[in-house]
């Protein structure tokens, strides 16, 4: 039996607005402790690509240019502090929308918020990407928006609903991973709206996939207007390549195809390619990639493209069993800190003296520039994080059962989005990228979020 009970229409959910801004704020500023902590916010390695492109200078091509749009939007040519303090808010309220669509009634939202943020900044990884100067943290969010509108309802107004779309366009835009997980997302939505047997969710999919499609023609048109041409990731296809180099499929396709006119520098070099993603693009002659011998991206981007789909074409059983294999490696690889406990002191000075150098001195100052701080901090958060990424993991499985057996809409939606993100997003990683732990590590949050606020909603439905 479906189990319906009487949803708050959009003006009942909203509540004192200023309530709200204030609850919005404070768990803001809470998942941005750990920020103000450092002294500074987080820097990655990729860092660099995005401060460029957002200061009108050149970017590289397996980077994309939305990020580096949003920094701009952020205020980040003023200080790099503004993107990390408005991720945290934009993080906070999106958070806030999903507690007033799937939190029982009788919560008040304001009051949850900051208790959730409390525990979401000491028990996960969110806040470390949150406060980074790095894409990452939209994944989470992306994903949290695309619930929310989907499932929220009469709880939300048309304004909110039109924000959080803008919300989930940008989120999906700023990175090729966030996109084909929204992608999926929208796709699953689809099917549950259509499906006879999954009808009783009654999701709204057209806002997400117009905000997905969007995110689209963000990306193609950001691309056109500052390179020149449309598209979506002009180095995919060497990545992808590098990629089935560490599952051993690219070499045995080159053995097969080899000689072969359309594969000059494939060729020439096919006995020298290592077994490692990070090692051929990354690791240089000096380390034994042949990666800089056989030219830049441009030039083998259309060589990977042949390999890719004669490789595929050949092999599509080693492939899948491949992608399953790595994916589930990916879902399992779980730890904080990964780029955020080493020093990025070295690969910015350029870039902070030429862009930032008012912000200059607390970055060099930062504690993050300190290794041994940060690695030990690490070494004991880990400890505390992935024991609880499990729990979220088996709260997230466990709500969906019980709320799909009670066929309970509110109660099943939340998990059944966090699971299905975490899953693709440990997929496409996996299979598309190297294995990381910051892919997952970056996303988890959010089963910890829908255990929270399922586990209430589960507890108010027995009661």
């Amino acid at each position: 039996m479906t189990m319906t009970l009487p949803e708050e229409t959009a003006k009942e959910a909203v509540g004192n607005p200023l309530v709200a801004l204030l609850a919005v704020l404070a768990g803001g500023l809470i998942l941005a402790l750990p920020t103000f902590w450092n002294g500074f916010p987080f820097i990655f390695y990729d860092t660099t690509d995005y401060l460029h492109g957002a200061n009108n200078g050149p970017i590289a091509i397996y980077r994309t240019y939305p990020y580096s749009i949003a920094l701009i939007a952020l205020l980040g040519r003023v200080s790099l502090w503004w993107p990390a303090l408005l991720q945290n808010l934009i993080a906070s309220w999106v958070i806030f929308e999903a507690i007033r669509a799937f939190a029982p009634r009788a919560i008040r939202p304001e009051r949850l918020l900051p208790v959730i943020a409390v525990l979401l900044t000491g028990l996960t990884a969110l806040p470390w990407y949150s406060g980074q100067i790095m894409p990452d943290v939209f994944s989470g969010i992306a994903a949290l928006s695309i619930a929310v509108v989907a499932f929220g309802g009469q709880k939300l107004g048309l304004a909110r609903r039109l924000a959080l779309a803008g919300i989930i366009t940008v989120a999906a835009a700023v990175h090729s991973t966030h996109l084909l997980t929204a992608t999926a997302l929208v796709f699953g939505l689809l099917l549950l709206r259509f499906l006879p047997w999954t009808r009783w969710l009654a999701p709204a999919p057209a806002l997400p996939l117009a905000a997905v499609l969007a995110a689209y023609l963000v990306v193609l048109g950001s691309h056109w207007a500052l390179a020149g041409r449309p598209y979506l990731n002009d180095a995919g296809p060497v990545f992808l390549f590098a990629r089935f180099l560490e599952s051993g499929l690219a070499q045995k396709t080159l053995e097969e195809m080899c000689p072969d006119p359309r594969l000059p520098r494939m060729c020439a070099h096919s006995d020298a390619l290592p077994d490692d993603t990070n090692k051929f693009l990354w690791g240089g002659t000096a380390k034994g990639s042949p990666f800089d011998d056989m030219g830049n991206f441009s030039e083998l981007r259309g060589e990977a493209s042949i390999v890719i789909l004669e490789s595929v074409r050949r092999f599509p059983i080693l492939h899948l069993a491949s992608a399953l294999r790595v994916g589930l490696t990916q879902f399992v690889t779980l730890e904080s800190g990964e780029g955020i406990r080493v020093s990025q002191s070295w690969l910015l000075q350029e870039v902070m003296a030429q862009y930032y150098p008012k912000d200059a001195p607390a970055f060099h100052a930062a504690r993050q520039q300190e290794t041994a701080s940060l690695g030990w901090l690490f070494d004991r958060l880990n400890q505390v994080h992935v024991p609880v990424a499990w729990l979220g993991y088996l709260a997230t499985i466990w709500l969906l059962l019980l709320g799909w057996w009670r066929q309970d809409r509110l109660l099943t939606a939340l998990p059944l989005v966090a699971g299905t993100t975490l899953l693709v997003n440990a997929i496409l990683c996996g299979a598309l990228s190297a294995v990381a732990d910051r892919y997952q590590n970056r996303l988890w949050w959010i089963a910890v979020l829908a255990g929270l606020v399922g586990s209430l909603m589960a507890l108010k439905r027995k009661a």
